[in-house]
């Protein structure tokens, strides 16, 4: 596309994605930049996503954007549902590593009337999964069990769905509404979705917390000979109060910059992305320059 303007562009790459049955990734320099053209495009095509980068206080923060983690579940869903979706991604969040596409689909909650739930168990998986044990599901990302009543607000959904037990038997699933808590729809069955896309098992954090602590008292231990006081200090800071939350049994998304302790294989957004897909990039230089 060199030489056409940005929307020349958008539109080019519209026609010919639509004419070949292909989607298209289009890679910008930055989440301004990727912002800008996810809107352009989806003038053109309906069918296209934004991928927005893990926030820059993701790593070092307990607060972050829940709405960036719904987007980025939203996403993945769609493509891991093999629909052609054109999705916009900028340079920072391919440097992004991802959970492989079979752990993300295995991670799904499916139930449906006549299941048999275990209360205790489903609620130790959804906080694995991400989500927020509360009083009253309010928002996404949440659940709450009251007696033989389960509400949970999967991100991948518009509304929270009520799951009434006989004894541990699934008698009714319900589309609920959070702002009266009231049910309405009769559903056979519902998905699960976890709440952000960095998630884990008992024994993934396990596994992760033994090789963190192993490789933190070594480098630790390495500062402290060589008298580099400051750098131990920021290390402490940063992935020793981590790993004190994980030891504790603490989720904490900011630990996804230890996912290489939680999963052997890791992944980027092409490893959900359809194997045709064409690949655009936006100002090529600045990229590389990325």
């Amino acid at each position: 596309a060199a030489g056409v303007i940005d929307v020349q562009a958008l539109h080019i790459i519209s026609s010919l994605t639509s004419d070949l049955d292909v989607p298209a990734v289009i890679v910008a320099e930055n989440d301004i930049k990727a912002r800008e053209i996810f809107e352009d495009m989806y003038f053109f095509d309906k069918n296209t996503v934004l991928f927005p980068s893990r926030d820059i206080i993701f790593y070092s923060a307990d607060v972050h954007s829940r709405d960036t983690d719904i987007r980025r579940v939203n996403v993945l869903k769609r493509l891991l549902s093999r629909e052609r979706v054109n999705v916009v991604v900028s340079a920072e969040a391919l440097f992004d590593r991802l959970v492989p596409p079979k752990v993300f689909k295995a991670s799904v909650i499916n139930i449906k009337e006549g299941d048999e739930l275990d209360l205790e168990a489903l609620g130790m998986r959804l906080v694995f999964l991400g989500y927020e044990r509360t009083d009253e599901t309010q928002s996404k990302g949440q659940f709450s069990i009251r007696g033989g009543i389960i509400d949970i607000f999967s991100p991948a959904e518009e509304n929270a769905v009520r799951i009434e037990l006989w004894d541990n038997e699934v008698d009714t699933i319900r589309v609920m509404d959070v702002s009266t808590q009231r049910s309405s729809d009769r559903l056979e069955k519902t998905e699960i979705y976890p709440f952000n896309e960095f998630f884990y098992s008992e024994k993934n954090l396990e596994n992760a917390v033994s090789g963190i602590e192993k490789a933190y008292k070594k480098t630790m231990a390495l500062f402290n000979k060589k008298n580099l006081d400051d750098e131990a200090l920021m290390l402490e800071h940063h992935v020793g109060e981590a790993l004190e939350k994980l030891k504790s049994g603490e989720h904490d998304s900011s630990a996804a910059g230890f996912i290489n302790y939680f999963y052997e294989e890791t992944v980027n957004i092409f490893g959900y992305t359809k194997e045709n897909a064409v690949i655009y990039f936006d100002e090529l230089s600045h990229i590389k320059q990325k």
